[in-house]
């Protein structure tokens, strides 16, 4: 919206430019008006374009520039990083797209949070059930030996 507007504001300075200058020339016939509305013409297309490259470095290739090095951090796995302030508090269309790229970074985090905790409870639980495995393994030897003492006991008495 905000490179709309800025190229329009530019584009009508420069139309009502060179109209009043154009205007000035033609009722004062101090010189060629032909000539002047050609020299006119090629200043206003020169002022145009070089209007129009610095609004879109500034209002495009920047902010996009901008968010490429923190979408590429965040990628590389670096949760840390924030936008810059200058990128967020704009108001123009890269604001939807900034909210989207916070709200996917707070999304990952609390998922990789998410993550790590079910990983210490597994691992906890884990830890627990070898625990609780060689305490079924210490009985289960104990009985056998149990079984086997008896069976001993009971050959003996057989004889």
């Amino acid at each position: 919206m905000k490179l709309t507007v800025s190229f329009i504001i530019i584009f009508v300075a420069i139309i009502v430019g060179r109209a009043f200058i154009v205007n000035y020339a033609i009722n004062n016939q101090n010189i060629n008006a032909d000539l002047f509305k050609f020299v006119s013409m090629g200043r206003a297309l020169v002022l145009g374009i070089l209007a129009s490259f610095y609004s879109v470095r500034f209002f495009v290739i920047k902010p996009i520039s901008i968010m490429q090095n923190y979408i590429t951090e965040i990628a590389s796995g670096d949760f840390r990083v924030e936008i810059p302030k200058s990128i967020i508090n704009k108001k123009d269309e890269f604001v939807t797209i900034t909210h989207a790229l916070q709200y996917m970074q707070s999304s990952i985090q609390e998922i990789i949070i998410n993550i790590i905790k079910k990983s210490k409870e597994v691992s906890t639980n884990s830890d627990s059930l070898a625990a609780t495995s060689k305490k079924v393994s210490t009985t289960a030897q104990n009985l056998n030996q149990i079984v086997d003492d008896l069976r001993e006991n009971i050959s003996r008495f057989k004889v």
